[in-house]
């Protein structure tokens, strides 16, 4: 929930939430999500006129996606245990979506989806003993489009 401080508002990190959907419909659970971060990526063009004056422009190229996940159960190991073994069968891999939800301090909502990610396990677990065993995902998305 958002948090007033009497000096502001601020959204904290229990303000958004992530809803996975794979390319047949499926959601993907995650379990404990622990971390979401989401960073845009673009390209800076820049160009030194000889009339002195530089000029400069911004081009969007993505999104760069992690999550960091408490593992709860097997779904996250399914997952990519067929999605290795679609692709070693010669299947075509098709990217999934991603719908980021967040609550504003005005108790209105905002949502974004990320299309085209490619969604990549990095971590599968360290498993130790009396630890919580901590998964990693990351992605990358073609677009982040306003929903609402």
């Amino acid at each position: 929930m958002p948090y007033d401080t009497n000096n502001g508002v601020f959204s904290t990190g229990k303000d958004v939430s992530a809803d996975i959907v794979l390319s047949d419909g499926q959601h993907l659970r995650l379990g404990n999500i622990t971390a979401f971060d989401a960073k845009p990526m673009s390209k800076q063009l820049q160009s030194n006129g000889i009339d002195g004056v530089n000029k400069f422009a911004v081009i969007p190229e993505g999104w760069t996606l992690s999550f960091d996940v408490d593992r709860a159960d097997r779904v996250v190991d399914d997952w990519w245990a067929a999605m290795e073994a679609a692709y070693y069968a010669g299947n075509t891999i098709k990217n999934c979506t991603i719908l980021e939800t967040i609550q504003e301090a005005d108790g209105s909502i905002a949502q974004y989806r990320f299309e085209g990610v490619a969604l990549n396990l990095d971590d599968a677990g360290n498993w130790r003993s009396d630890s919580f065993v901590k998964m990693k995902l990351t992605g990358r998305a073609s677009f982040r489009r306003l929903v609402q």
